[in-house]
């Protein structure tokens, strides 16, 4: 989840790493596709903001309004449309823009049915860590939608935060990141406890009820990162106002208990800490840095008017709720960071620009030290004199499968000095009998022996006396 589950960018601040922070946690579930399908969607424009269907809204039939699509039932699947995402897949690019409430994982992903697990081996280390990091996931207290009753979302993993800042070409060049895991990941999972509260705050007030009954009707259906998508709130606040731009959206779909769904959208922001008020013995960035503007989207004339006269009844005139909106109105702390935000805000429209255009994220070998290469030359010279076996099997290889089983028993062997923590979770997961899984943990033996013979590459066109 983002600050959504997901759960998380080398913009923000950190004593200890510049280039990864809790807007990576924030932004790892990112994950958008082209669709020019015609469609009720809002459009997107050049600067990421959209053009809406605004008399959509005074339709009987639009999907998210009061006469929209008829509720859920508990015993039937859900398949209510909404307008989740601005983009569809091919099966589902059409009008009204229609998603299939199955159960997802933390990532979007649709869940395998039968064994509950993400069709992803996202546990596994990464082809360049060089440091075990764990895989212990904690549970939510937020309910998901689609699954069964009572069940929460549950956070990803250190390591499932570390691959995917691996997979987006995230970490800095010191590999700073695997001792800060743990860190962004107790960040990311208490601003998600805190977002999803503001969450509960408002259906309350929706529905009139207390937020200890509404917390316990209401459950998070499906999430999505939208970092590339400027909110016409936080539009009109940056452009109008001089607010800084979020460092990340997110649009929650929460499922309500009668069936009916409604998108919430979630900005977040960075604060800037006042040094003179700051903890000195705070260590990165908190929560406390961090602010969300959680409130339902206008996907139809109810939540225009849950947002115009519900909320504002509530909390000045019954004074029923505790909720307080972030502020329209930047303070002088936020206004100086308007420069810094629109740099943040470039740099995440060019990284997503890369993405999609297909062009290789993360993957240049950075330069390297001289005490690096001198490890690379001593690992490859042990490597090479322990699998001369191997590679003997290799060039003598005649048929297809027999070379096949030779390049594997030389990887694994290359591994073992090379690569050890990648070799060491292989020989765990051989112990299990999953085909997929022991797949996917060859695959990153494979991938770190080949990322270190690259660097083993450039270290010896930096250093050639080392080599002499």
């Amino acid at each position: 989840m983002g600050s959504g589950l997901s759960k998380h960018e080398d913009e923000m601040k950190s004593p200890s790493a510049k280039n990864v922070t809790a807007e990576d946690a924030n932004r790892i579930t990112t994950n958008l596709a082209d669709d020019d399908e015609e469609s009720k969607c809002p459009m997107k424009l050049s600067d990421g903001s959209y053009r809406y269907d605004w008399g959509a809204l005074f339709r009987k039939d639009f999907p998210h309004g009061p006469n929209g699509s008829r509720p859920i039932t508990p015993s039937e699947p859900v398949t209510q449309t909404t307008t989740t995402t601005t983009t569809t897949t091919q099966e589902n690019a059409t009008s009204g823009c229609p998603v299939k409430h199955q159960e997802y994982n933390v990532y979007s992903q649709p869940l395998d049915p039968t064994n509950n697990m993400p069709k992803v081996a996202n546990q596994l280390p990464a082809p360049n860590q060089t440091r075990p990091i764990s895989t212990k996931r904690v549970a939510s207290s937020i309910l998901k939608g689609g699954a069964k009753e009572g069940t929460t979302w549950t956070y990803p993993s250190p390591q499932m935060f570390y691959n995917a800042l691996a997979r987006k070409g995230k970490l800095s060049e010191e590999n700073e990141e695997e001792e800060m895991m743990e860190t962004v990941v107790a960040l990311h999972n208490d601003m998600n406890e805190k977002s999803w509260k503001k969450v509960l705050q408002w259906e309350a007030v929706v529905f009139d009820k207390d937020e200890d009954a509404i917390a316990k009707e209401t459950k998070l259906l499906k999430f999505q990162g939208r970092p590339t998508d400027l909110s016409p709130k936080a539009w009109f606040k940056h452009y109008v106002l001089g607010h800084p731009l979020p460092f990340d959206r997110h649009d929650w779909v929460v499922l309500r208990p009668d069936g009916s769904t409604v998108r919430y959208i979630l900005d977040y922001y960075y604060n800037e800490p006042d040094e003179s008020n700051s903890n000195p013995s705070s260590c990165g960035p908190s929560s406390q840095t961090l602010l969300v503007d959680v409130r339902p989207a206008l996907d139809g004339i109810a939540p225009l008017w849950h947002r115009c006269a519900f909320m504002p009844w509530a909390r000045h005139i019954s004074q029923s709720t505790s909720f307080t909106p972030l502020p329209m109105l930047p303070t002088s702390g936020l206004k100086s960071q308007v420069s810094e935000s629109v740099q943040v805000w470039q740099s995440i429209q060019a990284s997503v620009a890369q993405s999609k255009s297909g062009q290789p994220v993360g993957n240049t070998i950075a330069p390297i030290g001289e005490q690096e290469a001198r490890k690379l030359i001593e690992d490859f010279s042990t490597a090479t004199q322990k699998c001369q076996k191997q590679r003997a099997a290799l060039n003598q290889c005649a048929s297809e499968g027999d070379c096949t089983r030779a390049t594997m028993d030389l990887t694994i062997g290359m591994g073992q000095i090379l690569c050890p923590l990648q070799h060491q979770t292989l020989l765990q997961v051989l112990q299990q009998n999953d085909d997929s899984t022991i797949e996917a943990a060859l695959e990153r033996v494979s991938e770190c022996v080949t990322l270190k013979s690259q660097q083993h590459a450039v270290a010896k066109q930096q250093h050639p006396k080392l080599f002499s």
